[in-house]
């Protein structure tokens, strides 16, 4: 278990797909955590996708808790882990619209970022953003993530092609800046 303030990270498990089902069922968009995520309301899908999961060195997904009431409130994730180069993609997901901008993502953020470059030892952390996700953008850059790159019209969202955003954090930067929520 990862602690910070407001949450806590556990990762994932088997029955944590029933939580997912039931934010599908609500058409919660879960492009927030990854762009290019795709995800089906069939649960076998969810199942084989959790299977994909357990064995993957290269991931590391966890269930976001409010600390208070114990309750899943969203996910956040390390993808793509490039152990040889210490480095990993990182998503997050708030599921609820009323608890977003309530400080849960931005402890959620700062707990993983201090588990990857601490714990796991990674040197770089990188998100991929849709440029029309301001609450993402504004949430990585207040960790000083560092915009270094756009994929130009990258992703077809309601009708238009949209630019993706590639945000960077260092491990140094993280440690220069002493960020806290």
């Amino acid at each position: 278990m990862l602690k910070g303030k407001k949450i806590f990270l556990l990762p994932i498990e088997r029955h944590d797909i029933i939580t997912l089902t039931e934010w599908l069922k609500k058409d919660l968009d879960f492009s927030l955590i990854s762009p290019t995520a795709l995800f089906s309301l069939n649960i076998d899908e969810l199942e084989n996708w959790y299977n994909s999961l357990v064995y993957n060195p290269r991931v590391r997904v966890f269930v976001i808790r409010n600390i208070e009431h114990k309750t899943p409130i969203g996910l956040i994730e390390l993808n793509n882990i490039d152990w040889k180069n210490r480095n990993a993609e990182i998503g997050i997901f708030i599921a609820y619209e009323n608890l977003r901008r309530k400080g849960f993502g931005s402890d959620s953020l700062l707990t993983i970022i201090n588990f990857s470059f601490y714990e796991l030892n990674l040197f770089k952390l990188y998100a991929k953003i849709s440029s029309d996700n301001y609450p993402s953008i504004k949430l990585f850059e207040k960790f000083n993530f560092k915009k270094e790159g756009i994929l130009r019209k990258n992703i077809y969202k309601n009708n238009e092609y949209i630019d993706l955003l590639i945000y960077g954090l260092l491990k140094e930067e993280f440690i220069t800046n002493n960020i806290d929520i």
